[in-house]
């Protein structure tokens, strides 16, 4: 009997250790979408960044008095 009760409680606790590999892995996937919308907001910043930087580059350049 007493190792019945032993075996019950077992598979409870793989269940419980399941419910919570789930959580964390739905958890995992949340945070991982999240990352990602970061990261392509970043890779649309760096994009505009460049193109503001190529524009003030060609300004400099146009400013400069022929030799």
């Amino acid at each position: 009997m007493r190792g019945r009760e032993c075996s019950t409680h077992l598979e409870g606790g793989e269940e419980a250790q399941l419910r919570r590999i789930a959580e964390l892995q739905a958890e995992n996937d949340a945070v991982g979408q999240q990352l990602q919308k970061q990261l392509e907001a970043a890779e649309k910043e760096l994009k505009q960044v460049q193109e503001l930087f190529s524009q003030a580059a060609d300004n400099c350049l146009n400013l400069k008095k022929p030799d």
